[in-house]
């Protein structure tokens, strides 16, 4: 019998805001099936100096979304990777007229606010312990967040 006021045991999703669904997040895992959706908000404006002193609000969300070819029992090594982006409302990166982006988190993706965009959609196939292939339409962001030392958190990576 476990001692009493003992912690439970902890499932790989429990530091997600929606937690494990009960079961369901590991499942999938286990099978082969990854999801995650991650939010940014964003409100900011001037305080002082030139330019418009509005302050606005803005962010993006994004969806990613993994398939473990071996744990779908399709074959060893392959994983199918897919980044999906949305950004809405109309902050300037660029407040006050800066250099530098006052805010990086919504220059990218470019193109039109309010747009789904799939950023990353490809294929990663591994050959042995030192090649590894990837094919299909590559975000390179990505790629760099799995660096641990690049990124915060823990990334999965290829």
């Amino acid at each position: 019998m476990a001692a009493a006021g003992a912690a439970q045991a902890q499932t790989p999703f429990d530091d997600r805001l929606s937690g494990d669904w009960g079961g369901v997040r590991s499942n999938l895992a286990d099978h082969g099936v990854t999801f995650e959706l991650e939010s940014a908000s964003y409100y900011q404006g001037l305080l002082s100096g030139s330019g418009d002193d509005d302050f606005e609000y803005a962010g993006r969300l994004d969806a990613l979304l993994d398939f473990d070819i071996g744990k779908l029992g399709l074959w060893e090594g392959g994983l199918l990777r897919t980044h999906t982006e949305y950004r809405y409302g109309d902050l300037n990166s660029n407040l006050g007229g800066t250099l530098l982006a006052t805010n990086s988190g919504l220059i990218l993706p470019t193109g039109k606010h309010e747009e789904v965009v799939v950023t990353s959609i490809h294929l990663a196939q591994r050959f042995g312990d030192r090649i590894n292939v990837l094919l299909g339409r590559i975000n390179a962001l990505d790629l760099l967040a799995a660096i641990h030392f690049l990124a915060a958190g823990d990334a999965v990576g290829f």
